[in-house]
């Protein structure tokens, strides 16, 4: 997988209530001498995301900033007449809080922005980097991780049957639960140290 550092928000700029999809926007960009759609996902009127070019394949939305970014884009952008324009429905608002949030899950380090921050355009029409600003950057503690948890579970889990089932076992089979829970208990116990340092680094 490719390196993101730049999560990036476009608009299609196409007028209020109308409707795109990824293969009319791929065929614009096939148009412009393009492999196909530079965008990995598009927004939708109704929230729906469709994916575009795949994450692992660098995108083709902003000029000097393919290599390392991700290129969101949702449909609208101008008003009636064709003017600059916040169009975005509720529901695109939603999904684009929704998608940029997993994003950011998946790339913690990256940080997101507008378009018009890399070039002398307005979109996506709005401030995205102000707007999705705080999104992701509230650290969970350790505890808090599914991961940790689910880990305690298996340790748990590991001794507790240990402890049910050891007693009424011969010798031989005493060691051999024995040894099964110890297994469980270190497997636990080394994801829970792997997590705790990626929590140390800044990993949510």
């Amino acid at each position: 997988m490719r390196k993101v550092t730049k999560i990036i928000v476009h608009c299609t700029a196409t007028r209020e209530g109308q409707k795109v999809t990824a293969k009319d926007v791929d065929a614009w960009h096939k148009q412009r001498g393009w492999s196909g759609i530079g965008y990995h996902y598009l927004v939708h009127l109704d929230g729906t995301i469709e994916e575009g070019r795949p994450l692992e394949q660098i995108g083709a939305h902003t000029k000097g900033q393919n290599r390392n970014s991700i290129g969101v884009c949702y449909v609208g952008g101008l008003d009636k007449n064709g003017d600059p324009k916040d169009t975005r429905t509720e529901q695109q608002q939603d999904a684009l809080l929704n998608l940029i949030t997993d994003l950011k899950e998946r790339f913690p380090g990256a940080t997101v922005h507008g378009h018009r921050e890399f070039s002398a355009k307005a979109c996506p029409c709005f401030d995205a980097k102000s707007e999705y600003a705080n999104v992701g950057n509230v650290r969970k503690s350790p505890l808090q991780s599914t991961t940790m948890q689910a880990s305690g579970v298996a340790i748990a889990s590991g001794a507790g049957t240990a402890i049910s089932t050891v007693s009424g076992l011969d010798a031989n089979a005493q060691y051999i639960v024995l040894v099964f829970a110890g297994l469980i208990v270190l497997a636990g116990l080394w994801i829970m140290r792997e997590r705790l340092k990626k929590w140390a680094n800044g990993d949510r």
